[in-house]
């Protein structure tokens, strides 16, 4: 899979993902602010969060487990598209 191809798909279960826990992807000010208040690291800006919703860009493997975690999907399932989509399994430790 080319490069290109891996940002449209991760944006496309991205915004999957929001659309399910209600998250309005509509506005990646609130998108930001709501990762932000999650996430431990060095906060993420509106323009990163546009970049990833039009699949210009893709975050980093921290940012991904972070994303994962808020919008009850697994990692490899946001990252790849691959794998167990079942959050609730994946947190009890049965994801293989």
């Amino acid at each position: 899979m080319v490069l290109a191809d891996e940002k449209q798909g991760f944006s496309r279960r991205f915004k999957e993902a929001m659309r399910k826990v209600r998250v309005n992807a509509d506005s990646p000010t609130q998108v930001a602010r709501e990762f932000n208040l999650r996430y431990h690291g060095d906060p993420v800006t509106a323009q990163a969060i546009r970049k990833w919703l039009a699949g210009k860009a893709l975050p980093s493997q921290d940012k991904i487990r972070a994303l994962a975690s808020w919008l009850e999907v697994t990692p490899q399932w946001l990252r790849f598209g691959e794998a167990e989509r079942n959050f609730q399994a994946y947190r009890r430790g049965r994801y293989v």
